[in-house]
């Protein structure tokens, strides 16, 4: 057995969420990339090999020591990767079926591949590579740094270069990281401040008016802004010097204050947790969801009070 590591806190949210809701596809996620011409699938293949040998992230296997989650990092094994072909009459709504299927298809959790590829034929000139992870081995940055790094892999393939990709930084020292932060005076700081912040809790706010769900099954909603509306909106932005963000985040608490009719207001906001240049490019579970909370205070305009919300994230 390889060195076991404990989860750290960002993987542990994932791994309680995926017991609470055993044997669906909630901690998912999948990506796809659309190449049109046609695919070397030989050296795709060996593309996709190079980047999980050199990204340690993706060899990520989660293992019950003692009843307590941890994980160990699989040594390198090349393998081949399904290559489908969709290249017949009808074959695009039977891709659409088969992508659908195999994204929700949960993973096996314990000491298994979190990790898929496959590409798949639509035509000569429409060809897609189909990526799959379990959240717990990397967050949506990190598989958009995977699938970025694999096509590089892939072109340079194409064109005779021999890959040196060699330097990838490793999970284990965001591992380590977490650790000794965990360890330090800074972090015995961290928690004093968060349990004043949350010394007592504020009541439960939904946006919607369900008192509960028997299903974890969901649909974006989305709201296209306009043309006019989206440069109003950076404009305000830049001359207030705040950031879009902000701006959305007071809104959504107004909107909460409004519908409830309270001014004590919490709201869980995710953080990209990647704080550095070799953060930025290691692939891994870095991002939290963090609960903020903030006080809507009737007399202040809106530009103080997205300034006053901001200073809670």
């Amino acid at each position: 057995m390889n060195k076991l590591y404990p989860l750290t806190s960002a993987q542990k949210s994932i791994w309680v969420a995926d017991n609470l809701y055993p044997g669906t596809s909630q901690a998912n996620s999948s990506a796809t990339a659309i190449i049109h011409e046609e695919i070397n699938v030989a050296l795709m293949n060996e593309a996709v090999n190079i980047v999980i040998k050199h990204n340690d992230a993706l060899r990520i296997r989660l293992v019950d020591h003692n009843g307590t989650p941890q994980q160990y990092f699989a040594d390198f094994v090349k393998k081949n990767f399904d290559s489908l072909d969709f290249s017949y009459e009808n074959g695009q709504k039977d891709y659409e079926k088969w992508e659908k299927e195999m994204t929700e298809t949960p993973f096996s959790l314990i000491d298994t591949e979190l990790f898929y590829f496959a590409t798949a034929k639509l035509g000569d000139q429409k060809n897609i590579c189909y990526f799959k992870f379990h959240h717990t081995i990397t967050d949506a940055w990190g598989f958009v740094l995977i699938i970025r790094k694999t096509m590089k892999e892939y072109w340079q393939l194409l064109q005779g270069i021999c890959s040196h990709n060699n330097d990838e930084p490793s999970f284990i020292d965001h591992i380590n990281d977490e650790l000794s932060y965990m360890a330090s005076e800074r972090f015995n700081k961290h928690k004093e401040f968060w349990s004043g912040v949350f010394e007592t809790v504020p009541e439960f706010i939904s946006m919607t008016d369900n008192k509960g769900f028997n299903s974890l099954v969901g649909k974006r909603k989305s709201f296209t802004l306009s043309q006019s509306l989206s440069s109003k909106l950076k404009s305000f932005c830049e001359l207030n010097k705040v950031s879009e963000f902000s701006v959305f985040y007071a809104l959504i608490a107004l909107y909460l204050s409004k519908k409830s009719n309270k001014k004590d207001i919490a709201i869980e906001t995710p953080i990209l947790n990647r704080t550095g240049k070799k953060e930025k490019n290691t692939a891994g579970m870095f991002m939290h969801n963090i609960p903020t909370r903030v006080y809507v205070e009737p007399s202040l305009d809106f530009i103080s009070f997205v300034n006053e919300s901001f200073r809670e994230l």
